[in-house]
């Protein structure tokens, strides 16, 4: 079992590029705050800490590391996923 789990969260290249790629699409919360207030907006753009304009607020250190931590757990699932279903092709 921990060499499965061992072998399913390896860097890999493939995961690598994955993870790359969903760390600027996955769904967050962003606080937007503006003269009236401040209220949560969904907003695709996630991983590093984005600056939206004077109107907009910017990703916190926390959230950028849980858009880190998402996009890779997504992405390593992803790629153990798709290799298991071409192993399984296989037999």
């Amino acid at each position: 079992m921990k060499k499965k789990l061992k072998e399913i969260f390896e860097p890999t290249f493939p995961k690598i590029i994955l993870y790359t790629f969903l760390a600027f699409i996955v769904p967050t919360f962003i606080k937007v705050c503006s003269e009236t207030g401040c209220e949560w907006q969904f907003r695709y753009l996630a991983g590093y800490r984005l600056v939206f304009g004077n109107e907009f607020g910017m990703l916190t250190f926390g959230m950028q590391m849980l858009m880190f931590v998402i996009a890779y757990l997504f992405s390593a699932l992803t790629i153990s996923l798709f290799n298991a279903l071409k192993k399984r092709q296989r037999l």
